[in-house]
């Protein structure tokens, strides 16, 4: 079974400030449409994770979803389950699950769009930085932006995979 990462505290000191970040990835919510308890096993596990965040951003590290196109029911429960979220900002970085299609479409921008009005929700489909974090969705050359890397970061949150 798809496990879902339990969220990582990362602590670290921006000008003076603390700030707190849980990370955590690899939910494929949205995994066994057809077998329920698969499928509300995931979204149990997810929810976990979520309720123990008291951080100030939180990085959701690839494969929030299962599939590149989930259900329209699979995006009402992640923003069920993100509204209740303590973190003031969520990043989603795309995954090789829930990765851009050749449209243009993407889960996580989807997810951003639905919740621009309740929650921060930044997704991530494109190297980017904040503050001192380089966050590195998955694609198809991620191993040479890294060796090619010049910024200032001193964190690298990716989602790695070797296909």
């Amino acid at each position: 079974m798809a496990g879902c990462l339990p969220a990582t505290l990362l602590t670290f000191k921006w000008k003076e400030i603390i700030i707190l970040i849980s990370i955590t990835g690899d939910n494929h919510l949205g995994i066994g449409n057809r077998n329920k308890l698969y499928y509300n096993k995931a979204f149990e596990n997810f929810k976990h994770v979520i309720d123990t965040v008291d951080t100030d951003i939180l990085i959701i590290a690839g494969d929030l979803f299962e599939f590149a196109r989930p259900w329209p029911d699979t995006y009402i429960r992640v923003k069920d389950i993100l509204n209740k979220c303590k973190a003031s900002i969520i990043f989603v970085l795309v995954g090789n699950h829930d990765k851009r299609l050749a449209d243009g479409s993407c889960a996580a921008k989807v997810l951003e769009e639905k919740m621009s009005d309740t929650k921060k929700i930044i997704a991530v489909d494109e190297p980017m930085e904040y503050e001192d974090i380089l966050m590195l969705p998955h694609y198809h050359d991620m191993f040479d932006c890294i060796r090619d890397y010049n910024g200032n970061c001193d964190i690298l949150v990716s989602h790695f995979s070797t296909s």
